[in-house]
This record gives structure tokens, sequence and C-alpha cells, in this order.
């Protein structure tokens, strides 16, 4: 997806998005601006707070545009990311991994914090 085309306030726009992904989301190219733990993905072309390794002009072919989450690596890298991730406009983090639109987390084996017991009984 353009950034030029998808406009979030438009649903119209959303035809040209996909939150599909295989793999380690190499092929991602779906909406997704916040990381995993919510915070908000630079632009790729941006240079604050964080000065990318990966642009739009050193991976032409690999969805670099906006702030959306990617996977961008070149052929032969030894060091990949295991999913999709952005740099992050948090001065104290640098980048973060990212999920999906829509992608369901795997289920925790150690359980879920809840804030009494009613809430749990609510989850059985």
């Amino acid at each position: 997806v353009n950034s030029d085309q998808f406009d979030a306030t438009n649903s119209s726009s959303w035809k040209f998005a996909s939150e599909q992904m295989t793999g380690d989301g190499a092929d991602y190219r779906g909406v997704q601006r916040r990381t995993i733990s919510g915070r908000t993905c630079q632009a790729w072309d941006a240079e604050t707070p964080w000065l990318p390794k990966y642009n739009s002009t050193t991976l032409p072919d690999h969805g670099l545009e906006g702030a959306f989450c990617r996977n961008p690596y070149k052929d032969g890298d030894t060091i990949k990311a295991r999913t999709i991730w952005c740099y992050t406009t948090d001065a104290n983090q640098r980048w973060e991994e990212c999920q999906a639109l829509g992608v369901i987390l795997p289920v925790c084996s150690s359980g879920y914090a809840v804030p009494d017991e009613s809430d749990r009984k609510a989850l059985e």
C-alpha cells in the first residue's frame, strides 16, 4: 500500500491494504503503524528521532513508504528480524516489533492477569 493511497479516515482506501503476512513478514504490506506496546512508528524516510539504516532509497522494493510496520532486509543479510517491526518515534526506543492488524496473539501458557475473580470466571 502506498501511504499516499491510504487514508485511515476514508474507508474506500482500505481496498489497497492487505494484512496478509507469511513467514517473517518480508512480504507484509499492511497498514499497521503501531508497535506491540503501542508506540507510534517513525516514517521510514524520516531522520528523527532515529536515522534509519533502511528507507525507500536503500530498499526501494520493500514497501518502505509512510510509517507502516515492515520487515526489510537485503538478500544475504545474516541478521534479520523475526517479524514486522518499525523504528519508533520514542527517543528511548529505537525499534520494536509489530503485530499485523487483526492477528490474534497465541495463548499465553502462563495465563493472563485479570483484576479480580469475577473477571476470571467470565473468561472461563
